[in-house]
């Protein structure tokens, strides 16, 4: 793991130290004080990690240099994150029956009015 930088954020006056991690060619690791945001973390060409805590996990799209269900749904089941990413991500995770679908949401393009069945 990368560390790529560390910023500070002001937030309602307190400033507070925001760490960026490059985990590998597009995952990344977010985190301060209180909590840690991957973003297409757990995928084909990320080097595996231990994965400690987690309160976000974002995925772009599905495809297998952004997404691997079962370490996203590992890493979601053993931190308690909320998986946040496109429609085509839900069915590979749910179709673990070890993940719990309450920590799934699905979010749409800004183009489209109503989710594609």
């Amino acid at each position: 793991m990368v560390q790529v930088s560390e910023i500070f954020v002001s937030c309602g006056g307190a400033m507070n130290r925001v760490t960026i991690n490059l985990l590998g060619i597009s995952a990344v690791k977010i985190s301060d004080s209180q909590k840690t945001i991957y973003i297409d973390a757990f995928a084909e060409h990320v080097p595996s990690f231990e994965v400690e805590k987690a309160d976000l996990i974002l995925v772009t799209h599905n495809d297998g240099d952004h997404f691997l269900p079962d370490k996203t749904a590992q890493a979601a089941r053993k931190t308690g994150a909320m998986v946040v990413g496109p429609p085509s991500i839900a069915n590979p995770l749910l179709a673990d029956e070890r993940f719990p679908p309450e920590r799934l949401e699905i979010i749409y393009p800004i183009h489209l009015t109503k989710p594609i069945i």
